[in-house]
């Protein structure tokens, strides 16, 4: 074989490694496999990791002060549908928390998932049960890290929310969102 033969044969074969991705030093695919939440510095009402961080899934929280007594609360988060979605707890797609005595069937609690948008609502009924202290889990949601996602930041906002008084009367509030990643 002479050696423009050669030269010829080792051209094309580099030619071949390179198109089949052999001179990339990065040839494995960037999807995610896990998710891991960063609890919020501060806020009066956040929503902080309860569990799974770290994993596909990942419960998050929503906690309140102890210096109010409410009655109700309404919230919601919007995520990123390409990277992340909400999954069922049972029969809805956020769980009651601890705080909130919402009795007997039919309980005045209901999530509403619209695309990447979830609206969550609870009250007590009636005036005989006493308001409570919102220093607890208010309700938790789980978010699923969606299959193919690309690693990195996903986005995830809360939008307006409200409790309802221990006097009935509604009052806005921020709820703070700490940071959610795909790894």
């Amino acid at each position: 074989m002479t050696n423009a033969a050669k030269l010829s044969l080792a051209s094309l074969a580099l030619g071949v490694a390179l198109a089949c991705g052999g001179g990339h030093k990065n040839s494995g695919n960037n999807n995610a496999s896990r998710l891991v939440y960063t609890d919020p510095a501060q806020g009066d009402y956040r929503l902080v990791v309860s569990g799974g961080s770290g994993t596909g899934t990942v419960t998050l929280a929503l906690r309140g002060p102890s210096s109010v007594t409410a009655r109700g609360a309404n919230f919601g988060l919007s995520v990123d549908a390409a990277k992340a979605g909400y999954v069922r707890q049972g029969a809805s797609y956020a769980g009651q928390g601890a705080v909130f005595d919402l009795g007997a069937n039919p309980r005045i609690f209901m999530a509403v998932l619209d695309g990447g948008s979830l609206r969550v609502s609870m009250a007590q009924k009636g005036g005989t049960v006493p308001a409570k202290v919102l220093d607890g889990e208010i309700a938790t949601v789980q978010v699923q890290l969606q299959p193919g996602a690309q690693k990195g930041a996903v986005q995830l906002v809360a939008l307006p929310a409200k409790v309802l008084l221990e006097d009935w009367t509604e009052r806005a509030v921020q709820v703070s969102v700490g940071t959610l990643e795909a790894q």
